[in-house]
């Protein structure tokens, strides 16, 4: 359910710059969601993304670095810390 509602708030603002999902709960699944929404959305436009304080896992982590830093040109800031 939190995943899902992820990825509709990503396609329902395509023009946001900032997101911070800190201590939210988020596990893989949302993670790859997250991943997912910001790899093939339509946003292109993030300058600060913070997931830091979660439970995405390594795997996951590592693949929201490398597909997330690819797709985001505009991207600043990267707040990830893996628990």
């Amino acid at each position: 359910a939190g995943a899902s509602a992820i990825v509709a708030l990503l396609a329902a603002f395509p023009a946001l710059e900032r997101i911070r999902f800190t201590t939210t709960r988020l596990g893989e699944e949302g993670g790859a969601a997250l991943v997912q929404s910001l790899v093939d959305g339509k946003s292109r436009s993030f300058v600060h993304i913070e997931i830091s304080d979660n439970q995405i896992g390594e795997e996951a982590g590592a693949l929201f670095v490398k597909h997330v830093l690819s797709n985001q040109p505009n991207l600043q800031v990267l707040n990830i810390v893996l628990f």
